[in-house]
């Protein structure tokens, strides 16, 4: 039941909904026949690969052809190195989105503390959008 999945926020009618996409495949047919009223996609660790971050932003860009005001709410953890081929490297990110002519602003970084690890661990979170930001 898709109610199931739509949850009220705050005091003056605002909801949140969500819904697992696939982004290496076409959006389905649930996820576009909403995605004009999406205001925030959030992404959470999840372009750590280099194999990842494409696929990620071609889903972003379905849903910011929907809506450009949408946002795209990313956080990830530097996980790259000098000799790495595999992690995704923050400039890599960096690049990605403004090879699409999209702007993104860097909402926190910071070090945090992971459980198990010894030294903390870089994190990033960027609002990424398919206009300037500062138009808005």
């Amino acid at each position: 039941d898709d109610e199931d999945f739509v949850f009220p926020i705050g005091d003056h009618g605002g909801w949140a909904s969500i819904a697992t996409v696939d982004w290496t495949k076409p959006l389905n047919e649930e996820v576009s026949s909403v995605a004009s009223s999406i205001d925030f996609i959030v992404a959470s660790d999840c372009v750590w690969l280099v194999s990842m971050l494409d696929s990620l932003l071609d889903t972003a860009g379905a849903i910011f052809a929907r809506n450009p005001s949408a946002r795209l709410l990313l956080s990830f953890q530097r996980r790259d190195s000098s000799d790495s081929k595999m992690f995704t490297r923050v400039e890599s990110v960096l690049r990605a989105i403004q090879a699409r002519g999209w702007s993104y602003d860097c909402l926190a970084w910071r070090y945090v503390n992971v459980e198990g690890d010894d030294e903390p661990k870089e994190v990033f979170v960027l609002e990424i959008a398919p206009t300037s930001i500062d138009e808005e």
